[in-house]
């Protein structure tokens, strides 16, 4: 999964479906950015776990597109999350 970020334009356009198992793997290993998040959420997605993921505000603002959203974990797994805030 390293270098995905010459790969972005490639993920854009995959299927739901493909997306779920990339958007689960790349959380895991802390991979979602602020600047890769746009391009692997989709409008189907349920859940999301962000906790090991180094996001801001700025990434969160793509979450207004995800309607299905159920479920959403921001704990930050080491230490605190100083980038992401109340506003």
């Amino acid at each position: 999964m390293k270098n995905i970020s010459r790969y972005l334009t490639d993920i854009k356009p995959l299927p739901p479906n493909i997306k779920d198992r990339l958007i689960k793997i790349m959380s895991m290993q802390g991979q979602i950015t602020d600047s890769n998040i746009s391009e692997i959420l989709h409008p189907e997605v349920q859940t999301l776990d962000l906790r090991s993921c180094d996001i801001s505000d700025a990434a969160l603002l793509h979450l207004s597109n995800c309607r299905k959203l159920k479920k959403l974990n921001l704990n930050a797994s080491k230490g605190n999350r100083v980038s992401v805030t109340s506003e």
